[in-house]
């Protein structure tokens, strides 16, 4: 190890290395390397140079008897290795290798061919020699390279062990807005409660709970504003945005009116001619307040529920309906 360190640190400091061609950079750094970390560099058998495939080359096959264990690809100094990835790895995939390396001496790139995804996503780790610490660069040249763990698997788990880590990452970093937004359209209790308390820590007054609500999907509102191209979206979030904190009391008579807006609010009970009335749905309340005008006008109750609309009559009880669902 602390000699592959002392090369790499070669590497870092001669600056005749930014004139290398290919050949050079590969008798001067990629060959070197191989050796430090336990190939035999002279032996065919282990590191075949010009490896043939498919009429076409692959600079250097690492190889455990006859089976190829991984394929190095090897540029120029400076040269962009982006453009040449795509052919190494086509390479490398349907010759079944798992491990592949595309490298100009300085970064070195390492990928699964084998995994699904792109072949920028297969690239699982990047070195490069400028940027990155002495022993840094070592650690993972031996854990991804050394021909020990190349021979005993242990260089692809580490990779596959990497490459599911950093998989997660990404999976998480999408996922994150998408959580944060959910709380926002969903009003969760839990966080509309951590909010609510919040306030009252800073300023010493607590919000009601449907005040919190209706300042997350303001929120909401702002950062995804309603356009032509997302109307099915939006009445799927209609149907999304249900959770609303559980008790929305109306209490006076003067406070509400059927023109205000309920939408996404629950209820515990409302009041009638000074009569509270239990009601654990907007449904139950409708039935309840119908049946209370029945008693109350039974003789008359055909003639206060006609309605005449711009059609044909209809009834207050379907008027009503229509209004509140």
């Amino acid at each position: 190890m602390n000699s592959l360190i002392d090369f790499i640190k070669k590497i870092q400091t001669e600056k005749k290395i930014q004139s290398l061609n290919e050949e050079a950079t590969k008798q001067s750094i990629i060959l070197p390397i191989l050796q430090l970390i336990g190939w035999q560099v002279f032996d065919a058998d282990e590191v075949s140079p010009e490896f043939s495939i498919e009429n076409k080359r692959v600079d250097y096959a690492l190889r455990n008897g006859s089976i190829n264990k991984v394929f190095i690809e090897v540029k120029r100094i400076n040269e962009d290795l982006e453009k040449h990835q795509e052919q190494l790895l086509t390479y490398s995939f349907r010759q079944g290798v798992n491990l592949s390396i595309l490298t100009n001496g300085i970064l070195w790139w390492f990928y699964l061919p084998l995994q699904e995804g792109s072949w920028e996503q297969r690239k699982f780790y990047a070195i490069d020699m400028y940027s990155q610490s002495f022993a840094k660069i070592a650690d993972i040249l031996v854990k991804f390279l050394a021909k020990e763990k190349v021979f005993n698997g242990k260089a692809l788990q580490n990779a596959k062990k990497l490459y599911g880590n950093r998989q997660k990452k990404d999976i998480i970093k999408r996922n994150i807005p998408k959580a944060w937004r959910k709380l926002h359209i969903e009003g969760d209790d839990l966080f509309i409660e951590l909010l609510a308390e919040t306030t009252e820590n800073i300023c010493g007054h607590r919000p009601e709970n449907i005040e919190v609500s209706e300042f997350l999907f303001s929120i909401v509102n702002q950062e995804h504003p309603r356009s032509n191209h997302t109307k099915e979206k939006t009445k799927k979030e209609k149907l999304i945005i249900k959770r609303t904190p559980k008790k929305v009391q109306v209490q006076n008579e003067d406070l509400y009116s059927l023109n205000d807006n309920f939408t996404y609010k629950k209820i515990t009970d409302f009041v009638f001619l000074s009569e509270t009335i239990p009601a654990k749905s907007w449904k139950e309340l409708l039935m309840k307040f119908i049946e209370k005008i029945h008693i109350k006008h039974k003789n008359d109750f055909e003639k206060i529920t006609s309605v005449t609309g711009r059609k044909r009559p209809y009834s207050l009880c379907a008027k009503m309906t229509l209004d509140i669902f």
